[in-house]
């Protein structure tokens, strides 16, 4: 996980000079395309029409600090890799271990065993929590294994070995009511003629229908010979993983670099359009989706990163550059604003490939935490039920991003919220990390 930041003191600064000087960009409004659908106006440069990010309290209604009980056998070795939250429980995993706790953080037991028997799993890859029927699926290397909200293993999955169902290393797996749907990435790790990007599948995780996105399937041949390419060498990819909500009962997500969010149409089984983008400058697609982000003009663009869809707006996190902007998009109205934030280029050198790796530092959804104060809020994890946003946060982000001196002054929209954080912060140890879960309107 990207480490938290303030929004700095230079852009607060430079909005403040627009405000100023020039006043901000008068809000846009947006139409609709010839179908009928929202049409939502990105222009190639963007003037801030607020000067900070969108409060949190525009789309929760309520917020949680959830400490996760540490015990002996709670520990976890490494950072939060996979979270599910649900209205009773919070179950995580740390790519070595699965651990199931009550909604309040209390520590209630391991699941499974890590190990090489058939009842055990090598690593916690994907969770699913499936709290209908009492069962939580883990994506291991060999197999897809169920257990019980007991801790005990129940079954294996025959044919959901890793590498027979996706292209990459780092897929994804959701339960959404009674569908479960894959999600696969590029690059491609093996060899596909069949380049999906959804799949939804039956009970037994074996594939009904598969969902293309247009951009990746008419490059498949490309993206074939990429196959086993060394760092340095082509290699496309897709950098946002976020591409998905469950808002209001609702399943939708956006194909990498495209210009639309889908609805999951359940009596059709298919993806229709929901909003539709308009990209003043579009950012081509083998530049945008290059690995490492070795050419530099891909910075002059705009590219959309995460969404989120709330009662009454729409959010977009875009990225160009240095340059961080939300885009909130008003459902009744039809108006749009524009919101600045800090990011960043983290560059890592790779000295055995001698190249220049980049990668935006925010890729997730970002609120100004008026609610309790203290850092912005990162949209870690938005819950399959629709109901809640997660932020994952461990000591070093809280020791680094937020002063709790400055958080006692912060005038905030829940006082009591922030004393119940104040108070948690006060008795952190190292080893904790907490689980920020905002219920949304």
């Amino acid at each position: 996980m990207n480490p938290k930041t303030f929004i700095s003191l230079i852009t607060v600064l430079w909005a403040g000079c627009l405000f100023v000087g020039c006043g901000f960009n008068q809000r846009q409004e947006s139409g609709h395309d010839e179908n009928g659908v929202p049409l939502i106006e990105i222009p190639a440069d963007i003037t801030p029409t607020v000067d900070q990010l969108f409060p949190l309290s525009e789309v929760a209604s309520d917020i949680e600090f959830v400490q996760l009980e540490v015990t002996d056998e709670s520990m976890l070795r490494e950072e939060i890799h996979n979270i599910q939250v649900s209205d009773s429980f919070i179950l995580v995993d740390d790519l070595f271990s699965v651990c199931l706790y009550t909604r309040d953080g209390k520590f209630l037991r391991r699941i499974g065993n890590r190990g090489e028997g058939p009842k055990e799993y090598d690593f916690s890859l994907l969770l699913v929590l499936d709290e209908t029927n009492q069962e939580i699926y883990i994506q291991t290397i060999k197999a897809i294994k169920v257990f019980g909200l007991d801790g005990q293993y129940k079954r294996t999955i025959p044919n959901t070995k890793l590498i027979d169902i996706y292209s990459n290393l780092e897929p994804a797996m959701y339960k959404w009511k009674e569908y479960i749907f894959l999600r696969d990435y590029i690059p491609l790790g093996f060899p596909r003629q069949d380049i999906w990007t959804w799949a939804l599948t039956d009970s037994s995780f074996q594939i009904k229908k598969k969902y293309y996105n247009p951009e990746v399937i008419k490059r498949k041949d490309e993206l074939n010979k990429q196959v086993g390419n060394l760092f340095g060498e082509p290699k496309w990819g897709e950098g946002s993983k976020n591409l998905k909500d469950f808002y209001a009962g609702d399943f939708t997500m956006s194909f990498g670099l495209s210009d639309a969010i889908l609805k999951f149409d359940t009596t059709q089984l298919t993806f229709n359009a929901l909003y539709n983008f308009h990209f003043e400058k579009k950012v081509p697609f083998e530049m945008a989706a290059q690995w490492g982000k070795l050419d530099d003009r891909v910075f002059d663009y705009y590219i959309l990163c995460d969404y989120l869809l709330s009662k009454d707006y729409l959010y977009l996190l875009l990225n160009k550059g240095r340059e961080g902007i939300v885009v909130r998009y008003n459902k009744k109205k039809g108006e749009t604003d524009f919101a600045p934030y800090e990011n960043k280029i983290v560059e890592r050198k790779l000295e055995f490939a001698d190249v220049v790796h980049r990668s935006f530092s925010e890729k997730s959804m970002l609120f100004r935490n008026d609610m309790s104060g203290g850092c912005p809020f990162r949209v870690d994890y938005k819950s399959e039920n629709g109901k809640y946003l997660v932020d994952i946060m461990n000591i070093d982000e809280i020791e680094q991003n937020i002063d709790i001196e400055k958080l006692k002054d912060e005038q905030v929209k829940d006082e009591s919220s922030k004393q119940r954080w104040l108070d948690l912060l006060n008795r952190l140890s190292e080893d904790e990390q907490i689980i920020v879960i905002a219920t949304l309107k």
